[in-house]
Order: C-alpha cells, then structure tokens, then sequence
C-alpha cells in the first residue's frame, strides 16, 4: 500500500508517491533551456536554488498546450538526491492506501498502476523523470556553460 499524489495530464491520471514531493506550487516564469531535451520547459528558483521544470505532459507524449496559470509545479526529490518541478495541468488530490500493480505495458517512466473504480492510475516513476544526459545538460546551463 502507498500514498499517491493524483496529477491530471490532460485526460490521464498520474499519480505519483506522495513521500517524494515537496510542495505544490502555481505555475510561475520558466526561463527556457535552449540545449535540453523537448521534455525540459526550463528553470525556475526554488528556494534560492535553479531547479529544471520537466512537461510531463511532453515526456507522457501528449499534445502541448499552450501554458496556463492554472498549470500547477509539483516539487519532487527524486533518488539521486535532485530537486525537480514537475508541471502538470492539475493536482487532483491524495490517495491513500494505494494497492500498487504491475504496468500491464512495459514503459521506462511507468512504474506500476492501480485500478480505480472509474480507470487506471498510471504510476510515474520520478527517477527517470531526468535521464543522466539530462542532468548533465542541465547542470551546464545552471552553470553557464551550456552553448
């Protein structure tokens, strides 16, 4: 069993172990990142700190959209010890006592899923959130040696 905080990404519901996140938060400037992946919208500062903001609406292959204030950042830790904001359409709320099951599909970023009365909850797993590339890729314009 595991709490799950439920994500909308456009009509899918993701949901993600609510042990990891660190705040909710409305959607604010992301200062773009010319050399990142598509899935990457950018930088913000949280906390004093330039952290990147991953669309998982982009890294789920769904259509973009244009942004809205009523896009929300769910701040996460993922296990490598990084901080990431993941921009989502809408916290829909807490699961607890999820029963978590395999992904009937295999999927890199899909680490399980729980059956709802009315669905699937696809199960995100935060830690391929960044590949190692990315990190790098991120880690240098943070630095200012991205190109």
């Amino acid at each position: 069993m595991m709490d799950l905080l439920e994500l909308a990404i456009g009509e899918t519901s993701v949901g993600i172990e609510a042990g990891r996140v660190l705040e909710v938060a409305g959607r604010v400037h992301l200062e773009p990142l010319g050399s990142a992946p598509v899935h990457v919208a950018g930088l913000l500062t949280y906390r004093g700190a330039a952290i990147a903001a991953v669309d998982l609406r982009q890294r789920l292959g769904h259509a973009s959209k244009v942004p809205s204030c009523d896009d929300q950042l769910v701040i996460v830790r993922t296990s490598r010890e990084r901080t990431v904001a993941l921009l989502v359409d809408r916290v829909l709320g807490l699961r607890t006592g999820a029963s978590v099951g395999p992904s009937p599909v295999r999927a890199e970023h899909i680490a399980g899923v729980v059956v709802l009365d009315d669905g699937l909850l696809l199960l995100d797993d935060i830690d391929t959130v960044l590949s190692l590339d990315d990190e790098r890729c991120i880690d240098a314009a943070i630095s200012g040696e991205a190109r």
